[in-house]
This record gives C-alpha cells, structure tokens and sequence, in this order.
C-alpha cells in the first residue's frame, strides 16, 4: 500500500473480477509494495466550502506532478479517500475514472473549476419564492428544501456518466443517513466481490441531500445476499452520521486488515503503517455566536432553521462530530507514538458565501499557520520530543508531497 490508486488487496475493481490474488492490472505510476505504508485522505462535509480542501489539494497535485510526472493525480498517492457530503462528491470525483477506465478521470483543478462553475446555480432559488425565502425567516421551515437539487442531481448524472462504486481508481469510503432505518450507510469500494455496485452518481446526490437544504434520494439496489431481490436507499446527507469521515474510513481499513491479513497485512492495526491527511472545510464564525441566553426560549422550528442561512442543529451537531472525531484520532495516534502520521487541517474562518470563500480559499494557503498540525507529518522533534516546526500551508505543500513520492515509491 501506500502508493495509492490501487484498490488491490482490498476490493475488485468490477463485480466478476477474479480473486485478490490475480487483480487485473492498473495502468498508474510505479506501484508501492503492499503491507507497507496504507495512505488516507479524508475531506468534510460543508457544501460550498469544499472549495478550500479543493485549494489544498490542487497545490499538492501540483507539486506531486513537479515530483513525479503531469500524470499523476491525487487518486495515485491515496489508497483510501473518504468524503462526506460535498466531500464525498470531492472524493468521487477524484477517484472517477477515464474512459478507458485505467486512470484518473479528473485533475483537481477540474473539481475546483467545477464549483466554481457550477456553484452558483447550485446554491440559488429564483423568482418570487426566493425572495419570501429571503424576506421571511420562517420559510425554509414552511415551504420545504431550501433547493429543489434539480441543477446539482443533473450536473452529477453528467460527470458520472453510468459510474459504479467498482470504477473508482482508488479505494472510496463515503457516508449517508437512512431516513427509513434510522441508520448511517457506509457506501465503499470495500465492496462485495459480486455486484452490484451503486451507482456514484446515486450516492454523491445522496451524501450531499442536507436537510433543509436538498430533497432526499431514493435509489434502488439489488441484494447481492438475498437471491438478487431489490430493496431501496431513502437517504439524506452523511453529514448527519459523520460530517467528518476518517474514523470511519479508518474503521473500513482496519477491517480489511482483518479479513486480509493471512495474504497482505500483519495480523494487527499498526498505527506506524498508516498515514492519514484529513481536510476540513473550515467554521463559519456565526456559527459560535450563540448564548444560552439566544437559545433558552427556542423552540423547535427556531433549532431547525434560525433566519435564512442558518441551521443551528445541524451545524451543532456537524461541529461536534468533526471535533470529537479529530480529538479521538488525535489521541489514538499520540497513544501509539505515531502523531507523526496524523494530519489535520481545519479552521475558523468568517468565509460562509460563494465569493467570500472563493476569495479566502485562494489566500488560505498562502497565510495560514498549522503549526501543530503540518509538524506531525514532518517529523521535526527536539530531543526530548516537542514538536517545534512552525510553518505555513504553503510550506508543507511542499514538503507532504516529497513525503508521499518517496514512501509510495521506496518504503
């Protein structure tokens, strides 16, 4: 492992594909050695603010191509990505194939243009019900979504095109919410060995169905268990289960470990074999200016939708996954002596429209300091281990790819 765009040992990349023993070759850059370094990336939910992860990743794309070549791509150097809601359409993307079905579909700065783009339409509602949107706070309770999803459900169907969970590139890991069962959904290339796969397209719309926001999707599946008879997803954003997914990417990894560990893997989890970037799409600051006092006498429209572009519930419950989820890892992997090969990067920012984030995301980079984050997958340390690296983003954009070359290519 370790050198990404490889989904072998852990699934097939078609539903009749022979066993893990005789995967059908990818056409990629050199092949890591399996068992020796597993590579994750993870990327939060947060609507149009995936365009800050996007930045990110855009600039380490670009200094991996300056390492290793124009063809390398993001899905080359990750053997898991995981996303939640527009992180899960992020983490398709990235993992869709070409048409030939043996590389990368997509360069990141194809996702970035495609928020760009498209973002705008996405996040808009026209005519005399946006304006009573926009006048009377207790609309978006009243009337239904706030989007009716139509122009986001018709630009994934076009970028999808008929891809299944089995084309992806690389191991995908993404989550949604079962309305029906109550229940999280964790869709993956960890898949069966015999179909069927959902369709990407299907679980990006389904992932990105915010309540209030977006409607709910329903798509059918055919039982590969139960004599091939159909049942049916109602899902909503997987934002609800784990706006931040890489403990449950992690949980996917260590499972796989498990099943596959007689072939590939040591009989345990190593925490020193995994390295794991995870990229959140920053805080609205609004988000924090609430007292007791604010809330006391809500009831429970106000919880559900607090003026026009305010969800307090939900981005509670978003903010608290992300930090108890970040605060578990964090530790976990400080346990083990390994906070090395943890990365994190998230922030506070004021950034919550379309241009404001456009503008914050092309300086982020650039100005922000992630002093304890960046140094744990720098290796720096006193002797008497106290990290002390102090660096910017756009230093370690420099430094994480050279990190990734070399562990995909010689470790």
């Amino acid at each position: 492992m370790g050198g990404g765009g490889s989904k072998a040992p852990f699934s097939n990349t078609n539903t009749d594909a022979a066993s893990p023993e005789k995967l059908p070759p990818l056409e990629r850059l050199p092949p890591a050695r399996y068992g020796k370094h597993i590579t994750m990336l993870s990327i939060d939910g947060g609507g149009i603010r995936g365009l800050i992860p996007l930045v990110i990743l855009e600039s380490l794309e670009k200094k991996l191509q300056d390492l290793d070549g124009k063809q390398a791509r993001i899905a080359d150097y990750f053997d898991v990505i995981a996303g939640t809601s527009t992180g899960g359409l992020i983490a398709a993307m990235l993992a869709a194939p070409d048409e030939e079905r043996k590389r990368p579909r997509f360069r990141v700065q194809e996702i970035t243009s495609f928020y760009k783009d498209h973002g705008h339409n996405i996040f808009k509602r026209d005519g005399l019900l946006g304006l009573l949107y926009r006048a009377i706070p207790l609309m978006p309770v009243l009337m239904g979504p706030k989007y009716d999803g139509v122009y986001l459900r018709d630009r994934i169907e076009e970028k999808m095109k008929g891809l299944t969970m089995g084309d992806t590139r690389t191991n995908i890991v993404v989550p949604a919410f079962n309305v029906r069962s109550m229940m999280p959904v964790v869709f993956s290339s960890f898949g069966p060995r015999r179909g069927p796969w959902s369709r990407l397209a299907d679980i990006c719309i389904a992932t990105s169905a915010a309540p209030t926001y977006f409607p709910a999707h329903n798509f059918p599946i055919r039982s590969s268990t139960t004599n091939g008879s159909q049942y049916h997803h109602d899902l909503v954003d997987g934002g609800l289960a784990a706006n931040n997914p890489t403990m449950i990417a992690m949980a996917m990894v260590a499972q796989q470990i498990n099943h596959y560990r007689n072939r590939y893997f040591p009989p345990r989890l190593d925490y020193d074999k995994l390295i794991v970037v995870s990229l959140g799409t920053t805080y609205a600051k609004e988000i924090d200016s609430y007292t007791a006092g604010d809330v006391a006498q809500w009831g429970a429209l106000r919880w559900v939708r607090d003026g026009p572009r305010r969800t307090p519930l939900f981005d509670m419950l978003s903010c608290a996954n992300d930090y108890l989820v970040n605060v578990n890892i964090a530790f976990l992997f400080h346990s083990k002596k390994f906070q090395n090969n943890y990365l994190r990067i998230q922030d506070v920012t004021l950034a919550k429209r379309k241009d404001n984030v456009l503008s914050f995301a092309d300086k982020y980079i650039r100005i922000k300091s992630v002093v304890p984050l960046v140094s744990r997958l720098l290796l720096l340390r006193k002797d008497n281990g106290t990290l002390y690296c102090v660096i910017t983003i756009t230093q370690a954009l420099f430094v994480i790819p050279t990190i990734l070359s070399f562990r995909r290519l010689l470790l």
